[in-house]
C-alpha cells in the first residue's frame, strides 16, 4: 500500500464529500439544477486554467491544436458532454436515498453499462464467467441496498424508491458515456483538452437547463451570500480541483483499472459514513446488511476491472501534450474503433 493507493481511495472520498456539499446546497438555492449549473460551470474552469499551465509549459502548437480541433468528432463530444451534465440527477435524488445508495446505483450502472458497451464494440475478450459473476454480484447488491432502504425508510413510496434509484442508475451509465466518448475525444485533442470540451458542454447544458425553468416559473435561483453557504462552494471548487488532479497523476503510476477499484471503494466507504452521519438526510446505522450489500458491488467491480488488466495488460495513454495527431490504443480494444459504432452501441 503506498501514496498513489491512498490518493486513489482519496479521490472516492472527495467525491462523495462533494456530492454531500450540493446536495447541501441544494435546499439553500432552490435546486439542483443551480447547484449542478454552478458546479459544472467551476469544474470547466479549473479544467481550462489546468489545460492552459499544460499547453504553456509544453510550448504548443496552437495552429496544430486547432486543425485538431477541427478534426474531432463533435457528436461524441457533444454526446460525452451531455452524459456528464446528468450528474444533476444524482444531487437531486441524494436527500432522499442517501449517499451510500447513490453511490452503489452510480457505480452499479457504470459496470453494467460498460460491459455492454464491451459487448457491442465487440473487443474486448473477457471471461464469459468472469462478466456473469461480476454482474450477478453488483445485482445483488443493488438488490440488498434498495429492499434495506425500503425496510427502513417509511417516508418514501415504492414508487419514489424505485424512479429515483432508476435515475441514479442513469447518471452511471452517463459518466460510462462520457468516458467512452471523451476517449474517442482524445485521440484527436490530448487528455486535458478533451475534459475541457465535455465540461464545457455540460456546463452549456445545465446553463440552458437553467434558463428553461426560470422562465417557465416552475422553480427561481435563490442567492445566499452566507459564510456556511460560501464554505460549501469552496469546499465544491477544492473537491473538483482534488479529484481532476487525482485522475490526471494517480492512473499513470497505478494502471487505470486498480485507480477505478480504489475510487469505487473510496466511494463506498465515505457514503456508509455519511449515511452513518446523517449529513444529507436523515441517518442511516451502519448494519451488516448494509456491508454485505455495498461489498457485493465492490466485488462485481473488482471482478471486471481485474479480469480487464489480465486480458490486456496495458493501460489508456493520459497525456494532454499530444496534439495534431491520433493516439492509439486510447480504448483497450484490438481493434480501433471508430465513431460509427459507438454510436451504435451507445
Amino acid at each position: 500500500f503506498s501514496v498513489w493507493h491512498a490518493l486513489a481511495v482519496s479521490q472516492g472520498l472527495t467525491s462523495t464529500v462533494w456530492l454531500m456539499s450540493t446536495a447541501s446546497l441544494t435546499p439553500i438555492h432552490g435546486s439542483s439544477v443551480f447547484t449542478a449549473a454552478i458546479s459544472h460551470c467551476m469544474a470547466f474552469l479549473i479544467l481550462f486554467a489546468v489545460a492552459v499551465v499544460e499547453h504553456a509549459r509544453a510550448r504548443t502548437d496552437f495552429g496544430a491544436l486547432w486543425e485538431s480541433v477541427r478534426a474531432m468528432p463533435f457528436k461524441l463530444a457533444f454526446l460525452g458532454g451531455l452524459g456528464f451534465s446528468a450528474t444533476l440527477l444524482l444531487v437531486a435524488a441524494a436527500p432522499l436515498l442517501g449517499v451510500a445508495l447513490c453511490q452503489v446505483l452510480v457505480v452499479s450502472g457504470e459496470v453494467l453499462t460498460a460491459t455492454q458497451i464491451d459487448f457491442c464494440l465487440g473487443g474486448q475478450k473477457r471471461s464469459a464467467w468472469t462478466q456473469l459473476v461480476a454482474i450477478i454480484f453488483v445485482i445483488l447488491g443493488v438488490a440488498l441496498n434498495i429492499h434495506g432502504e425500503w425496510n427502513v425508510n417509511t417516508h418514501v413510496t415504492m414508487t419514489q424508491l424505485a424512479s429515483s434509484s432508476c435515475l441514479v442508475y442513469f447518471v452511471g451509465a452517463c459518466l460510462v458515456i462520457n468516458s467512452t466518448c471523451s476517449s474517442h475525444v482524445r485521440e484527436y485533442v490530448g487528455a486535458s483538452n478533451a475534459t475541457v470540451v465535455a465540461t464545457f458542454v455540460s456546463s452549456c447544458g445545465n446553463l440552458l437547463i437553467w434558463l428553461g425553468v426560470e422562465l417557465v416559473g416552475v422553480v427561481h435561483f435563490r442567492a445566499d451570500y452566507h459564510v456556511s453557504t460560501c464554505a460549501l462552494w469552496v469546499t465544491v471548487g477544492l473537491c473538483s480541483s482534488w479529484n481532476i488532479l487525482v485522475l490526471t497523476v494517480v492512473p499513470r503510476e497505478l494502471g487505470f483499472s486498480l485507480t477505478f477499484c480504489l475510487i469505487t471503494a473510496g466511494k463506498l466507504l465515505g457514503g456508509l459514513c455519511a449515511d452513518a452521519l446523517g449529513v444529507v438526510s436523515r441517518p442511516r446505522p451502519l448494519t451488516a446488511m448494509r456491508l454485505i450489500s455495498v461489498l457485493a458491488v465492490f466485488v462485481g467491480a473488482l471482478f471486471l476491472k481485474v479480469d480487464a488488466d489480465v486480458c490486456f495488460k496495458k493501460t489508456a495513454p493520459d497525456s494532454g501534450h499530444d496534439v495534431g495527431r491520433r493516439d492509439t490504443g486510447v480504448l483497450p480494444l484490438d481493434e480501433p474503433t471508430t465513431e460509427l459504432s459507438t454510436l451504435r452501441c451507445l
